[in-house]
């Protein structure tokens, strides 16, 4: 039997090939020409705390955003154009073959926030086929603790663009603070959607998502821009309304109210009407602790589910 020594080699190439990616610390993210997750080794699975086998499939937009720190734009292709034959979004890419980054900010699904270097770089998926993408990352963000770039970012949520718990809790303090003054008053709203696991089960991941960017367009229109407002868990949002009594918090909610039933949200063809109970607490010297008022808040937003018609409740 001959001994084929290019096949051993191409053998022994084809098992470290494999090994060599699991050992690289640099997390590596394989794409497709229209930006679908086809790899992930297991350092981009830790820095991002996402496994590979519930995102494959995806695209890198339903799971990541990378954004530039200077100008905020985004970092990966995001110029679409529209399929006429199945109307599916497919993604037009660039000419560069290399694009290098230093503190992008690396933000997942999950609420990760991370300032990251690398490089995105193109590559052909099959031979003679289209070219798709290479990622590879380096997690700095030890580096960059005391950056305000990183405590800025680490406040807000990624779908909404609202404030998330930590940046909530901080605002929070601030307003309290104001009651010194016993001219001024806020009022806080717990917003919450009604039935929002039948939308996440119709629509997905990417659906639900589309849906709350335009769910939060309709909230924040119908707040003022000095008001606070924040998506604390999936379904849940919080609005502290600055100089605001509670009758006058009462019509906002209102207005909410019917802004959101009056709207259709619609993702790929598919339409989902809406409604919400909101609870509305007064803040006081009584509720000066961020947790009381949060807790009356949401005894409020629960009572609010059992009214048949406005499902608004104020707690007193």
């Amino acid at each position: 039997m001959e001994f084929d020594i290019y096949s051993m080699k191409k053998f022994h190439q084809e098992q470290l090939f494999p090994s060599v990616l699991n050992h690289i610390h640099d997390g590596i993210i394989a794409l497709d020409a229209e930006l679908t997750i086809i790899y992930m080794n297991p350092a981009a699975e830790k820095l991002s705390v996402l496994n590979i086998w519930n995102i494959r499939g995806c695209s890198i937009h339903a799971i990541f955003s990378l954004i530039e720190p200077q100008s905020m734009s985004p970092l990966l292709p995001v110029t679409f154009t529209e399929s006429k034959e199945n109307k599916r979004k497919s993604v037009s890419i660039g000419t560069e073959r290399l694009v290098s980054f230093k503190n992008a900010i690396l933000k997942s699904y999950h609420g990760v926030t991370l300032i990251v270097e690398g490089s995105i770089s193109r590559f052909p998926v099959t031979s003679g086929g289209p070219l798709g993408y290479i990622m590879i990352f380096r997690d700095i963000t030890e580096k960059k603790k005391k950056s305000a770039l990183i405590d800025y970012h680490s406040h807000y949520d990624l779908v909404t663009g609202f404030s998330n718990c930590e940046g909530l809790t901080i605002q929070l303090k601030e307003m309290l603070g104001d009651l010194k003054d016993k001219n001024i008053e806020h009022t806080l709203l717990e917003l919450e959607i009604d039935r929002f696991s039948e939308i996440t089960a119709e629509a997905g991941i990417r659906g639900t998502q589309e849906i709350l960017k335009q769910f939060a367009e309709i909230l924040r229109s119908q707040i003022q821009q000095k008001d606070i407002a924040a998506r604390i868990s999936e379904d849940i949002f919080i609005f502290a309304l600055r100089d605001c009594s509670i009758r006058d918090a009462l019509h906002v909610a209102g207005r909410i109210n019917v802004a959101i039933s009056n709207r259709i949200f619609k993702y790929q063809g598919l339409e989902f009407p809406l409604s919400v109970s909101i609870g509305l607490v007064a803040l006081s010297e009584e509720r000066r602790n961020i947790e009381t008022l949060l807790r009356s808040a949401k005894t409020a937003c629960n009572w609010a589910k059992r009214e048949e018609e406005s499902r608004i409740f104020c707690f007193t």
